[in-house]
């Protein structure tokens, strides 16, 4: 099992993120300007091989906090080709602070989670510094709050599986769950079966030293990461602009895009463009039916 999972996380230097493909299909997020409204409630449905993924939550979480997690999520991955077994969550039920958000999360056990093709979950003990540097954020007070807040939107979204047509059968589990030790410093996070199995198995391959140009555009963070979960290595596709648009924005699908919004997201691919010289990024026709292409075949 070790020498498979150290295999499985070979990518996972530097700044890589390793998620769950499926995951990043599932639109659970939505950007953060929600112009004085209040934050839209997440309820997403998705067919993944047979299996229903329900996630639920009082809010979407933003883009923003997407970002966080997936910082999360590398370093939990280099942990886990550096250790092996002892990162999952099984190995350290003398830890009390790992043994209380396992048990924060789910009731159910592994066994269970194994029959719907998940198992143990990843935890990991860092810090607020470690994740800001991963994310390409600097230190500081304001940094931490937020970082805080998103672990906190993170924490309350429910993940749900079962059978399709039979609800009855099936085990939940929190999206995250964290405790912070202010005199170590140290974070400990439980990360979801769900994403841990992302780690050594199907995933999208998402660097976080592209989004790190873009920390202070959502828009960008949310179309890489659109881009990413969707063509992959030596693969080409084409999308419609609007309809991408939509998907991103959270948008009803008779709501028409302005010219304006087209133009940001226009300008946000030249951007991709230059700091991803080995993509071959073009866009053709205009207005609703603006098409950019994605051609990764450039790719070593």
């Amino acid at each position: 099992m070790t020498n498979q999972i150290k295999e499985n996380t070979k990518f996972l230097t530097g700044n890589y993120a390793k998620q769950e493909r499926a995951m990043s299909l599932t639109p659970i997020a939505s950007l953060s300007t929600t112009k004085g409204k209040a934050r839209p409630v997440l309820e997403v449905k998705k067919i993944i091989n047979g299996l229903v993924h329900e996630f639920s939550s009082s809010q979407k979480p933003t883009y923003k906090d997407m970002h966080y997690f997936q910082a999360i999520i590398s370093i939990a991955g280099n942990r886990l080709a550096k250790v092996g077994d002892k990162a999952l969550v099984e190995k350290a039920y003398d830890n009390d602070v790992v043994r209380d958000l396992v048990n924060e999360m789910t009731d159910k056990d592994i066994e269970l989670k194994k029959c719907y093709g998940y198992g143990s979950q990843i935890y990991i003990e860092t810090s607020y510094y470690e994740i800001l540097k991963k994310s390409g954020h600097h230190d500081g007070t304001n940094s931490r709050e937020l970082l805080t807040q998103s672990l906190r939107r993170l924490g309350k979204i429910i993940h749900d599986v079962y059978n399709e047509g039979d609800e009855s059968q099936g085990y939940n589990e929190m999206f995250l769950k964290h405790r912070y030790n202010k005199k170590t410093g140290v974070i400990t996070i439980v990360i979801n079966s769900f994403s841990s199995k992302a780690l050594t198995s199907q995933f999208t391959l998402i660097d976080l030293s592209v989004k790190s140009y873009f920390l202070k555009n959502e828009r960008a963070l949310a179309l890489y990461d659109f881009i990413v979960a969707r063509v992959g290595h030596k693969e080409q596709q084409h999308f419609n602009m609007d309809r991408v648009i939509k998907i991103i924005e959270d948008k009803e699908e008779k709501e028409p895009i302005d010219k304006q919004t087209r133009n940001k997201y226009k300008k946000i691919l030249l951007q991709l463009k230059d700091i991803l010289p080995d993509w071959d990024i073009g866009t053709y026709g205009i207005g609703s039916k603006l098409v950019f292409n994605i051609d990764r075949g450039n790719q070593n």
